[in-house]
């Protein structure tokens, strides 16, 4: 059972991460950030996010910077680059918790 668990987690794991790349993405920013937007989400999809591996990275300069990757300001949007409320209200954004 905790075998089958665990190739479950993956595999949504690996569909997160294909929806990722099929989200509907709008860039807004020269320096290459876009927001995208999740298909699916629910708390688990966030805490696999939250704790993946492959995130760290993002998260750790997100966190050095002062900044944080769930802000509440932005209404449930997972933030993976160091970003203020006031650099998204210029960029006349809408942040949603689907957003990340």
């Amino acid at each position: 059972l905790h075998r089958s668990e665990e190739e479950e987690l993956q595999r949504e794991g690996q569909d997160i991460q294909e929806a990722l790349l099929r989200s509907k993405a709008d860039a807004w920013s020269a320096d290459g950030v876009t927001l995208a937007r999740l298909t699916f989400h629910n708390p688990d999809v966030t805490a696999l996010l939250l704790g993946s591996s492959a995130l760290a990275g993002c998260i750790g300069r997100v966190e050095s910077a002062g900044c944080e990757v769930r802000p509440a300001w932005a209404n449930g949007a997972l933030l993976f680059v160091p970003v203020t409320e006031e650099q998204i209200a210029e960029a006349d954004l809408q942040l949603k918790s689907h957003n990340i």
